[in-house]
């Protein structure tokens, strides 16, 4: 009988190459273990997320294992480099400020964004007021209304809101009762207005 640390190398039914294990400590390379009555996992490593979890929720897998800035995984970014503007009559011109700052977190088809706007100098442009968005807000949304704190005449009453398709803030003066009485334009600012808007929209 031929021997390994006295176990007989010649046993029948043996499958594979290579040495026989013992019981403690075994080093197997590439073993089909089939499917075992128990296992522990604490010190496992490798297990593909998208085949290798049973019982999840149909597309949960293929979710998890997806890269999550990248083909079939939830989209997450974030821009602090967004400028938002501060626009009368669709234009800017001459308008400067103390405090431009503009900040969005995009989280699959949602932005949240915060806006900060302190003028220098209203500038010479006329028309119905807007604050540009970084995109444009989805198609056949309707309405999106944002938080804001506007440093201007007729404050309090003001709400801001972006329409669908458009990439602007618009804003206006709400009444007692509820309706539009009119809509905040370059006579309602100062050189010095500030604007503080923030909220989140579908793209």
């Amino acid at each position: 009988m031929s021997t390994n640390n006295a176990v007989d190398t010649t046993l029948i039914g043996q499958s594979g190459t290579g040495a026989f294990l013992g019981s403690v400590s075994p080093s197997m390379t590439t073993p089909s273990l089939g499917t075992p009555a128990s296992a522990i996992l604490t010190n496992a490593t490798g297990l593909p997320v998208g085949t290798g979890i049973s019982g999840l929720g149909t597309g949960v897998a293929t979710g998890l294992a997806a890269n999550a800035l990248g083909s079939g995984g939830v989209a997450l970014s974030t821009d602090f480099t967004y400028l938002p503007t501060l626009q009368f009559g669709g234009l800017s011109t001459g308008i400067t400020y103390t405090t431009q700052i503009g900040a969005y977190t995009r989280i699959g088809n949602v932005i949240v964004i915060t806006i900060e706007l302190q003028l220098s100098n209203k500038g010479s442009a006329t028309g119905n007021a807007v604050v540009t968005l970084p995109a444009n807000v989805r198609s056949g949304t309707g309405f999106t209304s944002f938080n804001i704190y506007p440093g201007f005449s007729n404050g309090p009453t003001v709400v801001a809101y972006a329409a669908a398709a458009n990439q602007g803030i618009n804003l206006e003066v709400i009444g007692t009762a509820g309706s539009v009485t009119s809509v905040i334009n370059d006579t309602n600012f100062s050189n010095t207005s500030l604007l503080i808007i923030s909220g989140s929209y579908l793209v």
